[in-house]
């Protein structure tokens, strides 16, 4: 056996040994969990009424930081596209230096668009949850008040993320696509270059990691909740089902791509 041979065995028996000692402290770590909630439930500790005194006080000031985020996310949205408008409508057309600071900057409104879509979500489902389905602790105003917010939010979203395309557009003449599109993100990447899809693409696969992990992560935190709030199989089950949608699409998607190749 050759010295590259043994270093192959020594790393597989390397990664084995950290692979087990993972799993067996995995396994410690939730027996410990587990038997600190039952002791603590068993002693009279209402984890879950707890969770309830504290999104008492959470949907009080929900509709001011709904408000505040809000306008200040719409604010440095228009902010940032107004000034790189400005800039790509002053550029002379031969400093690649300029262009390419205007073309990452353009970028900056839609992350703040998407970033915003995700927390217009999830604060209008706590609005909703806190003012509808739980006991009112607001008066009618602010229900209707959460539900303009939601539609307005949505309305600049679109309205940004569309000019944002635009601009790329008419510094890119080659790109396609619309915003309101269903098939949009399709036929952006089907214009893009090369290089542009070869970013798109390890981009994704990173994002796939993240969201591995991430699901890994959160199916635990809503396994505890189970037994520590009551909060039922559902949130365990919506993980996983997710975890399950990227698994077979990357597999699938891998597979066929895998195909092509040696076609």
């Amino acid at each position: 056996m050759d010295n590259k041979d043994k270093k192959k065995k020594s790393s597989g028996t390397k990664n084995l040994v950290i692979f087990i000692a993972i799993m067996i402290a995995s396994m410690i770590f939730g027996f410990c969990i587990g038997a600190a909630i039952a002791y603590f439930k068993k002693n009279g500790v209402d984890f879950a009424g707890m969770a309830d005194y504290v999104s008492g006080y959470v949907m009080k000031v929900l509709p001011w930081f709904y408000i505040g985020i809000s306008v200040v996310s719409a604010g440095m949205a228009i902010g940032v596209y107004l000034v790189y408008s400005r800039r790509a409508a002053a550029w002379d057309g031969e400093s690649e230096e300029e262009i390419a600071r205007i073309e990452e900057g353009i970028g900056v409104p839609i992350g703040i668009a998407n970033a915003m879509t995700i927390i217009n979500n999830l604060l209008f489902s706590m609005y909703v949850w806190g003012n509808i389905c739980e006991d009112a602790v607001c008066d009618d105003g602010y229900k209707v008040l959460g539900i303009i917010l939601f539609l307005a939010n949505y309305i600049w979203i679109v309205v940004v993320s569309r000019l944002t395309v635009e601009l790329e557009k008419k510094i890119n003449p080659e790109k396609r696509g619309d915003v309101l599109e269903i098939n949009f993100q399709h036929t952006w990447e089907d214009s893009c270059d090369e290089a542009q899809k070869k970013i798109i693409y390890e981009a994704g696969f990173r994002a796939y990691r993240a969201g591995t992990k991430a699901c890994t992560t959160i199916w635990l935190i809503t396994f505890i909740s189970m037994f520590m709030f009551d909060t039922g199989l559902f949130p365990v089950f919506v993980v996983c089902v997710i975890w399950f949608i990227m698994l077979i699409t990357y597999t699938m998607v891998a597979g066929r791509l895998e195909k092509n190749m040696y076609r």
